[in-house]
């Protein structure tokens, strides 16, 4: 069995669902941890603390391994870089504007991919719009041109004419490590796309460096008179004159 050594700091934006790790490890129904620091039973449908143990309540999806070992140096942002050597990014992240059916199994893509092959994961976003929060992973069966064929159908539909959506490669590594002094990152919401880091760890995940997210989720807006602060798309969230200029999303991105 491979547990998880984390030793150092995981942090997000304020908005975690536009800022938000999707980290598994070899974890099953009944692996406890000894640390609990930072663990929040509140949002989290795998882990409960029991005396001061953290305990796995099921099992959790650790993927393939097929992207081998990973090992962080620097500061390395996954959409734009590679930690196994590769000579195109682990997280790719495609812009998606079309709209898509429930149970189709092809998606149509902005940018013509560059990291997708058969086999690999993919996760599907929406981060601003009506229906922000709407998430799933999907496996690869072939990619043509700007086409991603799935190799089943999506649980959800998706209106890429009104919502903003992503659709990223989520690698699968074997290992991770994450070096004291190094960090693991993703490119920013830049109003259309990013915000969101998403691997799996089939193996050994050992982070004594950071992995952060912080400030990368969605903008903040701008002060305005008499201390008003905007917050994500025009939400005022302190103050008592006029607001500033909103951000580029609000509550999680409907806006």
């Amino acid at each position: 069995m491979s547990v998880p050594t984390w030793r150092g700091v995981l942090s997000c934006g304020v908005l975690c669902c536009a800022a938000s790790l999707a980290l598994a490890a070899e974890l099953s129904a009944g692996d406890t941890f000894d640390s609990t620091n930072g663990v929040n039973t509140t949002d989290s449908s795998f882990i409960s603390v029991v005396g001061g143990v953290a305990k796995m309540r099921g099992t959790v999806d650790t993927g393939t391994g097929s992207d081998g070992d990973c090992v962080v140096s620097g500061t390395l942002d996954l959409a734009t870089s590679s930690c196994v050597g590769a000579s195109t990014p682990d997280g790719e992240v495609l812009t998606v504007r079309a709209n898509v059916s429930s149970g189709a199994s092809s998606v149509s893509v902005e940018e013509t991919p560059q990291s997708l092959q058969p086999g690999d994961e993919v996760l599907i976003t929406v981060l601003q719009g009506a229906d922000a929060g709407a998430y799933e992973f999907a496996r690869v069966d072939s990619v043509n041109g700007k086409n991603v064929k799935l190799q089943a159908g999506l649980t959800n539909a998706y209106n890429g004419t009104t919502n903003s959506i992503q659709l990223q490669r989520v690698p699968n590594y074997e290992t991770l490590t994450v070096p004291a002094g190094a960090v693991l990152t993703a490119s920013g919401w830049n109003g259309t796309t990013g915000g969101v880091l998403a691997a799996r760890v089939s193996g050994d995940a050992v982070v004594e460096g950071t992995i952060d997210m912080s400030g990368r989720g969605f903008r903040g807006g701008s002060t305005g008179t008499n201390g008003a602060v905007e917050g994500p798309d025009g939400l005022v969230t302190s103050g008592g004159g006029t607001g500033g200029r909103g951000g580029s999303a609000a509550s999680c991105g409907d806006g």
